[in-house]
């Protein structure tokens, strides 16, 4: 399961942003984040992908260090395991 605090987020270019997705499953999942056409976000550079891990419950977040053109549209938290996927949509406009 996913739930999204925040679906639609406004951002203003050079600032910092974080997105925050909450998870729930078991078994334990593999947690990421995607853009809209699919691409997997990076580690390292602009993007900071966070998971807060507490047993079957997951906080994921994204903080992007610096907000530019190109980082405005659809990111996608995604949750695999199993028995499944879910996924949650935030945009970031």
């Amino acid at each position: 399961m996913i739930w999204v605090p925040n679906q639609l987020v406004g951002a203003v270019e050079g600032q910092r942003m974080t997105l925050e997705c909450h998870s729930e499953a078991y078994p334990k999942s593999i947690n990421y984040w995607t853009r809209e056409k699919g691409d997997i976000v990076p580690q390292g550079g602009k993007y900071e992908p966070v998971l807060i891990d507490n047993a079957y419950k997951v906080v994921m977040k994204l903080s992007i260090k610096v907000v530019s053109l190109a980082d405005f549209g659809a990111y996608k938290c995604i949750a695999k395991n199993s028995l499944g996927e879910t996924d949650g949509t935030i945009k970031l406009y």
